[in-house]
């Protein structure tokens, strides 16, 4: 029982590195989009009726947003280390960040598959898909070893 709780620990130290580390991917992607995709940002903002004009305003909001995505994921990440070392709170806070992290995910994957655009760039969205599947899986495995590693515990206690 003691080396399943070990390993459980182990679990939550690399995914909660994991869960962070695709927040940081999110946020370079969101950036490389503005910087390098001035025809795919038109075509966005074509799409959602928003005016072109009025574009550095949205980066703005955007870069805002994967700010606050990445505070997030940082916070599930040293929360689940400090969890996995024994330093944990008593609320589960980060548990549930993380199964949010894991919804939003969710409903991100859905997006890439039933849209039109993975038929027209079937290479780019593919490797969304697989991008998004893995952070998926990831912190849905930080979700699970959180949630044993507590009910271990409080058998072991």
């Amino acid at each position: 029982m003691e080396r399943k709780l070990r390993r459980l620990e182990d679990t939550m130290i690399v995914c909660g590195y994991g869960v962070f580390i695709f927040g940081v991917w999110n946020f370079v992607k969101v950036l490389m989009y503005i910087i390098f995709d001035e025809e795919g940002m038109r075509h966005i903002f074509e799409m959602m009726d928003f005016d072109y004009e009025f574009r550095y305003y949205a980066y703005v909001v955007m870069i805002f947003i994967c700010c606050i995505d990445l505070w997030i994921r940082y916070y599930v990440k040293k929360s689940a280390w400090k969890d996995a070392i024994r330093e944990r709170r008593k609320l589960p806070v980060y548990i549930i960040l993380a199964a949010a992290i894991a919804a939003v995910s969710i409903f991100s994957l859905q997006q890439y598959l039933f849209t039109d655009s993975f038929r027209f760039a079937i290479a780019d969205s593919i490797a969304s898909v697989l991008i998004e599947a893995t952070s998926l899986i990831i912190t849905l495995q930080l979700v699970i070893a959180a949630v044993w590693s507590r009910i271990l515990r409080k058998k072991l206690s």
